[in-house]
């Protein structure tokens, strides 16, 4: 029986061996070095946002009918976000700084016995007040008696929507508000606001709307009105002066 002889290894061919022995097969290639070029996750966030915009505007919604039952409440968030958007906060600021103007100006002669003089300024004074309290009062006393008066006589409101515009039926009439005229739609609190012929709203209630209907809702409402389909933020902010309602 004759012995195996190992066969004779050279030096250079025992280095290479080595050295592949304490190379590690598991571990990844090396990256390329950054040529400043937008990376791989950036250009799929781009193409990926492309595409759903692409798909979305194809994407033929139809027509879309729902009909939900009329509450103060959603009236007026509504008619809220309606006010916002006209800045009827900023009108009643003048107003009420005008009130102000008055007062000070004869408030000096009230006290004072100078005859016509201070019967005038006592007059200014009280209208004065009494125009404050109407300021101050009366616009939401009116929204409240607005919203009071659209649940009695329209409890329930039926739309029919499509990219053109929006059919809608309640009380004892219908209507139709034009996507083309001026007609915006606020994603706002509880409600998507339609505001059109600038004082007038519509406010559908998110929360009678089932899932699929809203989402076909606000598809139609993209692709009729654009930027003027918009989610507003909730205002904390108070106004200059008296308390937003």
């Amino acid at each position: 029986m004759s012995d195996e002889k190992n066969p004779v290894v050279t030096g250079e061919q025992e280095t290479e061996e080595q050295a592949v022995l304490r190379a590690d097969p598991e571990e990844p290639a090396a990256p390329a070095e950054d040529a400043g070029g937008p990376g791989a996750d950036e250009l799929d966030d781009e193409f990926d946002d492309d595409e759903y915009e692409r798909r979305h505007a194809e994407v033929d919604y139809g027509r879309v009918e729902f009909s939900y039952e009329t509450r103060e409440a959603d009236v007026l968030d509504g008619v809220e976000i309606s006010d916002r958007k006209n800045r009827v906060d900023a009108h009643r600021n003048f107003q009420l700084l005008g009130v102000f103007v008055v007062i000070w100006m004869f408030w000096g002669d009230l006290f004072k016995n100078n005859g016509t003089q201070t019967l005038v300024s006592w007059v200014m004074v009280i209208a004065a007040l009494a125009l404050l309290f109407l300021i101050l009062k009366f616009p939401a006393n009116n929204n409240r008696k607005y919203a009071a008066r659209l649940k009695e006589h329209s409890p329930r409101f039926e739309l029919a929507a499509t990219r053109d515009g929006i059919d809608v039926r309640e009380g004892g009439g219908k209507y139709y508000i034009a996507f083309s005229g001026s007609c915006s739609v606020y994603d706002y609190k509880g409600v998507y606001a339609i505001c059109y012929d600038k004082n007038k709203v519509v406010a559908v209630p998110k929360n009678q709307l089932d899932e699929a209907t809203a989402e076909r809702f606000c598809g139609v409402l993209r692709q009729g009105l654009g930027d003027r389909f918009e989610k507003v933020a909730e205002d904390t902010r108070r106004p200059l002066f008296g308390k937003r309602k």
